[in-house]
């Protein structure tokens, strides 16, 4: 990103008074903006349908209280969260894509 850039981003930030309007005319600066917050959205979609899913499983299998509960183990958690990984993923899931690497 360059000076020009940046002024532009500063001023469409400081002059745009919606959300919506700031994000139309973010995607004025260049096409690929749309079509990258899309592909996030989608993703975040998914994720906060996941987390929803894992919720609803410990509930059901544990109980309203799963978390004061010695049976809610990091491994039953873990088994949970990947059952509702690969619900909501679909074809599309794959274990590489959630794994992190561990920082130095």
């Amino acid at each position: 990103m360059n000076n020009k850039d940046c002024e532009k981003i500063g001023f469409i930030l400081s002059t745009s008074r919606t959300q919506e309007e700031l994000m139309d005319r973010l995607f004025e600066l260049d096409t690929r903006i749309e079509t990258e917050y899309k592909a996030f959205e989608d993703v975040q979609g998914r994720s906060d349908e996941v987390d929803a899913l894992v919720e609803k499983k410990l509930v059901d299998r544990l109980g309203p209280n799963y978390g004061l509960m010695k049976a809610a183990t990091k491994e039953l958690y873990r088994e949970i969260y990947k059952e509702a990984r690969e619900l909501v993923y679909g074809e599309d899931y794959h274990p590489s894509l959630f794994t992190h690497r561990k920082r130095r």
